[in-house]
């Protein structure tokens, strides 16, 4: 673990070794200091390889009820062209999670015309958006 801290104190602007940085922070439990280099790398428009890899950042925030940056983190993964299906379906309980019903249901639909293997769960999704009060 030092030997990163080291390598990430040599070379600061290497965004890579940040990235491994972080990613060791939030394995030895310094979840903050994990956080506040992935927030850096994010400004920085850092390219992560798949939107899997950043799940422990969304649910930091799902956990703070920081909606804004969880919703800023999807944009960015969605412009990077890496949300796969199963990431926009997050992103829509996210959405449902956060209160958004509209944006839930509207997220939804789209998943739903490609991904007709899934269509059992997304209606009951859908059953069950339906189901509470409006938001």
């Amino acid at each position: 673990f030092e030997i990163i801290r080291q390598v990430a104190a040599d070379y600061p602007a290497d965004q890579d070794v940040l990235w491994q940085k972080a990613l060791l922070e939030k394995q030895m439990g310094q979840i903050a200091e994990a956080i506040f280099i992935a927030e850096g790398l994010i400004k920085q428009d850092y390219k992560f390889r798949n939107w899997r890899e950043t799940a422990w950042i969304g649910d930091y925030y799902k956990q703070k009820k920081d909606y804004e940056k969880l919703f800023a983190l999807y944009e960015k993964l969605s412009k990077d062209n890496i949300l796969d299906m199963d990431g926009y379906w997050q992103l829509a309980k996210d959405y449902a999670a956060a209160g958004q019903r509209g944006k839930a249901l509207e997220l939804g639909n789209k998943i739903l015309k490609p991904e007709p293997k899934r269509k059992q769960e997304i209606l009951d999704f859908f059953r069950g958006l339906n189901s509470t009060s409006p938001q």
